[in-house]
């Protein structure tokens, strides 16, 4: 096994905010109000994980609110992967945070471990963030999330910014942009939310719909071409570029099946995917069962293939070969199941049109700018692994 992603929810669905479009809080039903990852189940989860053997471990801690379990929870997992970790094996930590606690102990301890990159929720400026991220008695959270990062500046913490996409900031790039631009946040991610209304059977009100996203998007790149490159980055146009110029897939929503993680629950039961934490996508445990046993198990293999179930639409797209029909969950139809087309493929389609003109001034850029350097046979800035004459030299 060359590489292992786990995303750990340590608290489970606990949270210090009470957001009001938080897809985890229906976790609830499942677990207890006081779930919380035991030191024994900690420890159990990172001995099976290394021995894996795999080079190249990922793991992603999120909730929930990951950073309720306390720092020195994750002082012990610095510990026990610096004490399971063989030489050669390549460990990275990402922290996703609401960052209501980390204090100048917390930032210190990301710095020094060296091996953490912190994503921040921030939905945009004040008024907008403070619509749907509150504490539980609504007060809002922009000032103590601004505090967080400019303490994770600081101490010279890596982080980037997670917006959630909902009605409230969906209709304002250029006030997002600015926002962004204004703060030096040079590492961007936008997330749509789509939240299913199963009482309605159809999307919640703070969802946020196809042709408003694509809008949204060719806004926001059109700020990107004219102020962003080379200083900012944009998951979704790193998503379309890298596939455009070296035809790979990174973001787990785009590639062909869905078994690119294990989600592992605070008490080590295993999912495929957070998005599908219900008892009867569930895998295993973690104390019971192996690692690569819990990766070959046939439910993990039925949820796999789900996503190449794709309507004819789909088939005959010439973006399939990039988005592999999206993320499964954006394909939630009324009947309950997951055979529609994406809820987001007109977004796509609306902002792969609108790059397709600027494709040859990037790459122009990539060639002139970052390699300017680069003899033919040098390997290619870009980081493919290609040598540059063979990639953005071509």
């Amino acid at each position: 096994m060359e590489n292992l992603t786990l995303l750990i929810k340590p608290a489970s669905f606990r949270c210090n905010l009470g957001c009001h479009y938080c897809f985890y809080k229906r976790v609830g039903d499942i677990y207890q109000n006081d779930a919380a990852m035991s030191p024994e189940t900690l420890e159990v989860m990172m001995q099976k994980a290394f021995d894996t053997g795999a080079r190249h471990f990922h793991f992603i801690w999120q909730g929930g609110e990951p950073t309720l379990m306390g720092l020195d929870f994750f002082r012990d997992v610095a510990r026990l992967q610096k004490a399971f970790a063989e030489p050669g094996q390549v460990v990275e930590n990402a922290l996703q945070t609401n960052g209501i606690l980390l204090d100048d102990q917390w930032c210190s301890f990301l710095a020094d471990e060296g091996n953490w990159l912190v994503g921040i929720s921030l939905d945009g400026p004040e008024e907008i963030h403070d619509h749907y991220r509150f504490f539980h008695n609504r007060t809002g959270t922009f000032a103590q999330v601004m505090g967080a990062i400019e303490r994770l500046r600081n101490h010279g913490v890596l982080f980037n910014i997670l917006t959630l996409l909902t009605d409230k900031n969906i209709h304002h790039p250029d006030e997002l942009w600015n926002f962004f631009m204004k703060n030096r946040f040079t590492h961007l991610q936008f997330v749509n939310c789509f939240e299913w209304d199963h009482e309605t059977y159809g999307l919640t009100d703070f969802s946020v719909k196809g042709k408003e996203v694509g809008k949204f998007y060719c806004t926001i790149f059109d700020r990107w071409m004219k102020e962003g490159i080379p200083k900012v980055s944009v998951r979704l146009f790193e998503d379309l570029l890298i596939y455009h110029f070296h035809r790979r897939h990174v973001s787990c929503c785009f590639m062909g099946s869905c078994e690119s993680y294990l989600v592992v629950e605070h008490n080590g039961d295993i999912y495929p995917c957070d998005f599908f934490v219900y008892p009867y996508w569930k895998l295993g445990n973690i104390i019971s069962d192996e690692i690569n046993e819990l990766i070959e198990a046939p439910c993990r293999k039925d949820f796999a293939a789900m996503k190449g179930e794709l309507p004819e639409a789909c088939r005959s797209c010439s973006l399939l070969q990039f988005c592999n029909g999206d993320c499964t969950k954006f394909r939630q139809g009324r009947d309950g199941g997951y055979g529609e087309t994406s809820a987001y493929c007109e977004s796509l389609k609306m902002l792969v049109s609108h790059m397709e003109p600027h494709l040859g001034e990037i790459a122009a850029y990539v060639q002139g700018g970052a390699g300017a350097d680069a003899g033919r046979n040098d390997p290619c800035p870009c980081g493919s692994g290609k040598k540059f004459k063979k990639c953005c030299g071509a």
